[in-house]
């Protein structure tokens, strides 16, 4: 009797949990936004006056990434390749060699991510936001 109370108990579990993960998924960026498309703006540099960005994401994965480094010679950069989803669905990452700059999907635009995953906070958070052109 307790052999077969501990396997429902244990169903129950693995079921309520299953359930859990499942509306969290539900309720995120890529399940209930409109992502795909054309992201602009200016994101802040150490070493220049702006960097003019362009990142294109695309239904099956693929991206592309437009950057232009205002007021530096030799300052225009470009990549493509495939992007992946955090495991919420929430942020995503450009799969590029070395870099692999993350983004949090928000209604309307993206938010680069500092290294650690976090939302930049303080006076210039404001100025890492890509708007959804497109």
């Amino acid at each position: 009797m307790k052999k077969i109370t501990g396997m429902c108990l244990g169903l129950v579990i693995a079921v309520l949990s299953s359930a859990g993960c499942q509306s969290t998924a539900a309720g995120s960026a890529r399940n209930s936004l409109d992502w795909s498309g054309t992201y602009r703006g200016t994101l802040p540099c150490a070493s220049c006056s702006g960097i003019e960005t362009k990142i294109v994401l695309t239904k099956n994965g693929a991206f592309s990434i437009t950057e232009h480094y205002v007021d530096e010679e030799k300052g225009d950069f470009s990549n493509s390749g495939q992007f992946q989803w955090s495991t919420d669905g929430n942020s995503i990452t450009l799969l590029i060699d070395n870099e692999n700059p993350r983004y949090k999907v928000v209604e309307g635009g993206m938010i680069m991510l500092n290294s650690d995953g976090s939302v930049p906070k303080g006076v210039l958070s404001q100025y890492y936001h890509l708007k959804k052109v497109k």
